[in-house]
Parts: C-alpha cells; sequence; structure tokens
C-alpha cells in the first residue's frame, strides 16, 4: 500500500517475541513508507522490566538480519521512544545496578535529585532509609554483588512491582544517572560501543549526487 501505517500499541505483552510479532502486522515487504510505532508506556519504574525485554529482543534481532544492533530500533537508536526504560539491553545495567544498591546501604549518593520534586521523603537519606526497607521487604539484598549475579538485574526489576510508585521512580532516576555516568566515562576513554557506526552519517565527506552505468555484461544463460 501507498499509504503510511502507524500502530498504535496500548499494552506491550510480557514476551518479546510476541511484542515483535505484533509490530510486524504493519511492517510488510514492498511498502512504500516504513511503517511508525506509538507505544504507551508510563514513567512508573517497574514498566522497566517490560520495555528493557522488548528493546533487547529488537536489538537482537537487528544484530542478527543486519550485523547491527541498532537496525531493529531506527537509525536513531531509540525509534520507540522507550530512553531512560530501557536497561537491559546495554552493559551497564547491572553495574549502575551495583552502585544504586551500595549507595542506598550507605544512604549517600553521587547523583543529583530529580528535578521538580526532588527525592522522595525530601532528601536521599531519607528517600534511602524507605527504599532500604521496602526492598528488603523484597527480599533484595543490597549488596553489589547481588546485581552483577547473572539475571540480578532482571530480577530487581520484577520486584520492582512489589515497591510503591515513588520508590520506583526514585529507583529508576539514579539507576539511569548512574548508566549515564557509565557510558559518558567509557566515552571520554574512548572504550565506548556504539555498534556499527556510519562514518558519513550526516554527509561530512559529501552525498550521493547521481548514480551513473559504466558498462553492462549479458548474463550467460548457456
Amino acid at each position: 500500500t501507498p499509504r503510511p501505517r502507524r500502530m498504535l500499541s496500548l499494552e506491550l505483552p510480557w514476551a518479546a517475541d510476541k511484542a515483535v510479532q505484533q509490530l510486524g502486522r504493519v511492517h510488510r515487504s514492498n511498502q512504500v513508507h516504513p511503517p511508525a510505532f506509538t507505544c504507551v508506556v508510563s514513567d512508573v519504574g517497574g514498566e522497566a522490566r517490560f520495555v528493557s525485554a522488548v528493546t533487547r529482543r529488537l536489538r537482537q534481532l537487528g544484530a542478527m538480519t543486519r550485523g547491527d544492533r541498532q537496525a531493529g530500533l531506527g537509525t536513531s537508536g531509540d525509534a520507540f521512544g522507550f530512553g531512560k526504560l530501557d536497561l537491559m539491553s546495554g552493559p551497564y545495567g547491572a553495574k549502575a545496578l551495583g552502585c544504586v544498591l551500595v549507595e542506598i546501604a550507605r544512604q549517600s549518593t553521587i547523583v543529583a535529585p530529580p528535578p521538580g520534586s526532588g527525592w522522595p521523603g525530601g532528601n536521599f537519606r531519607a528517600f534511602a532509609m524507605d527504599a532500604k526497607r521496602e526492598l528488603e521487604e523484597q527480599e533484595v539484598a543490597l549488596e553489589e554483588n547481588s546485581a552483577l549475579k547473572k539475571g540480578g538485574l532482571k530480577r530487581f526489576l520484577n520486584r520492582l512491582l512489589g515497591i510503591s510508585t515513588s520508590i520506583q521512580a526514585g529507583l529508576i532516576w539514579a539507576l539511569t544517572a548512574h548508566v549515564t555516568r557509565l557510558e559518558d566515562a567509557d566515552r571520554e576513554a574512548g572504550v565506548l560501543d556504539e555498534g556499527v557506526v556510519s562514518l558519513n552519517r550526516h554527509g561530512r565527506f559529501g552525498r550521493l549526487r547521481r548514480v551513473e552505468e559504466i558498462s553492462a555484461e549479458p548474463v550467460c544463460t548457456g
């Protein structure tokens, strides 16, 4: 069809492969315009578990089909606008979680407070005390090693669903702030893995103006 398609996804499926299949309903071969997707996602921290699963699967599909982990997400790498809620598809989520758990136990942080309302409870110390109590009720160990274990981040995001929304918001803010800090540190050190990068992404070295056929050879049918 020559008409552009847009899908409004009101609820992401639990299974990532189901979400990919759902999005594929409007992504067909020989289409004139690529489809656009709008996923309705709340800012509740526990929803990061669902968003991360879908985003990681899309990155895996891009790596397998095009050799580029960003291909499944579009050219921007965040085509669905998941932004800070995507924590599991990158290499920094578990390390950032370890930093958050240690800071909650110590009741001190290097992260700036969220803009506007600030930390739940008025300051980080009060927030950390409430977060520690609720995390311990969910049997989350406040140790860096527990975050670095296999499945540690996934388990933490699952347990967030049983925590009050204000504490969820504070934990996700601290978690994403540490992810950004770790990414920036690797970028400054020149060791950030950005996947396949186009050196001429913004036309720095010129743009394609014309395609000219130099010669043609007949296909041998014998």
